[in-house]
């Protein structure tokens, strides 16, 4: 995953965070695993004191993206919140394996070369 997220970011896709983890792990993971010099942009529903269950983090989202929500592509691994990207116009990916996503990005036209 970690390459592909490298590969995107240089493609110049624009990658946002969108979780609903607690703040320390955040922090431990991005500690560990340096991962968020990758992203264009962070949206922590800690931030926004609700939840990732709550549509209006979705709404959050929205205005985060900086561009149609039909643009976009939500990625993860709860068909739940699939579906509340769904609910708004996002695209979505249910995250499996990193080769499965690969293969569905594609099908969304986006250049992935692994």
């Amino acid at each position: 995953m970690h390459e592909l997220i490298k590969k995107l970011k240089g493609q110049n896709y624009r990658l946002i965070i969108f979780s609903g983890n607690i703040r320390e792990r955040i922090t431990f993971l991005d500690k560990r695993y340096g991962f968020s010099k990758y992203f264009d942009d962070y949206l922590y529903s800690f931030d926004y004191e609700i939840n990732k269950d709550d549509i209006r983090f979705y709404k959050e989202l929205l205005k985060h993206i900086n561009c149609e929500p039909n643009e976009a592509i939500l990625i993860d691994d709860e068909k739940k919140n699939i579906n509340y990207a769904h609910s708004i116009g996002l695209n979505g990916i249910l995250y499996y394996y990193t080769q499965h996503l690969v293969d569905e990005l594609r099908k969304y036209n986006v250049n992935v070369n692994m």
